[in-house]
């Protein structure tokens, strides 16, 4: 089909199928979580358009120039306020139906395209079809690519992965904004859980929430084969918004436990902007922890330490919660030590 258009027709249909479809199905996944989250216990925390980051405090939206980027992306989380008097399977059934509609949505704008080019969808993947004709045919195809694959993945998702380790993570996740301390956990290495083939995305997410059981537990000693996994997984990959935690643990990682300047910088350096307009506070006390461990500023590290106690009371809830504020106090004890 496309191996007989000529040359600008052939740009003109790659153009609509692999970038302005991608775009439109970003802008309406970022649309479609403002509008929707609140209705199933979930805010908007951080949104990133082209590289323009758009970080939520306190009811408003602050800007800040990120790092350029041509995709839109919108980081989703849990609105506290509300989740604390949810149960772990309510939150999850609230998260599949915000999924569901999510998909129904980019189905309908689909399907709106396919209505509304429907005098293209023909002409314009013919050779006498003009350059507007072949964009929009590919266009509509792209969306409805676009509405298939995500609910391929979404079946995929619940059917599948939430049978796999992403579900075993999942459901700790609610259970911890459910309430629940670490300490009734039985949490495993990955490699002991018997998921043979866990892809990287859930080895990282899952491997996030079983450091915060070691650090709660007292059991850092376990965590250098955690460190060492999500160093390999991320050294090389571009930052994304919804691997922060991760990169937020590697900074602390390498300015707290395992001292690395050079790896240290090299995940701040990736999540400079995110972590620079996070006010709350774990992105302050990382920050704390890397002007104390790495740069030896003690003074700018109080600093930090003064805002992230100052935002504690906003952060997270439960156990999450009372580990932050455990690291805090324990860089508190450190600063004292030392004069400040």
């Amino acid at each position: 089909m496309l191996d007989n258009l000529p040359i600008p027709k052939l740009f003109a249909a790659v153009f609509a199928f692999f970038f302005i479809s991608v775009q439109i199905k970003q802008l309406i996944q970022v649309a479609y979580s403002l509008l929707a989250a609140e209705f199933f216990c979930m805010k908007c925390e951080t949104i990133s358009l082209f590289g323009l980051l758009l970080t939520k405090h306190d009811g408003g939206w602050e800007y800040t120039r990120g790092k350029p980027s041509l995709l839109c992306n919108v980081k989703i989380t849990a609105d506290l306020d509300i989740v604390r008097q949810k149960n772990a399977k309510e939150l999850e059934q609230k998260e599949k139906l915000f999924s569901i509609l999510q998909k129904v949505v980019l189905a309908m704008i689909s399907g709106l395209l396919v209505f509304l080019f429907r005098d293209f969808m023909l002409s314009g993947l013919t050779l006498k079809s003009s350059i507007l004709e072949v964009f929009a045919a590919y266009l509509a195809i792209a969306m409805c690519f676009h509405t298939f694959s995500s609910v391929l993945i979404h079946i995929y998702t619940y059917q599948v992965a939430m049978k796999r380790l992403g579900g075993v993570t999942q459901n700790y996740i609610n259970r911890i904004r459910a309430g629940e301390d670490f300490s009734s956990f039985d949490m495993k290495p990955v490699d002991q859980l018997g998921f043979k083939n866990a892809t990287k995305w859930e080895r990282l997410i899952y491997n996030g929430v079983y450091a915060e059981y070691l650090l709660a537990t007292d059991n850092t000693d376990l965590l250098y084969p955690i460190a060492n996994e999500l160093t390999a997984l991320l050294s090389d990959e571009e930052f994304i918004l919804q691997e922060t935690p991760a990169y937020y643990f590697l900074i602390f990682w390498y300015s707290r436990y395992d001292l690395d300047p050079q790896l240290a910088k090299l995940f701040l350096d990736k999540c400079i902007s995110t972590i620079s307009a996070d006010k709350d506070s774990n992105g302050k006390r990382v920050l704390a922890y890397y002007a104390f461990g790495i740069e030896r500023d003690f003074a700018k590290a109080r600093k930090y330490l003064n805002e992230a106690f100052e935002a504690i009371n906003r952060f997270s809830c439960g156990a999450e919660r009372d580990l932050e504020k455990k690291l805090l106090w324990e860089l508190n004890d450190f600063l004292k030590e030392k004069g400040f």
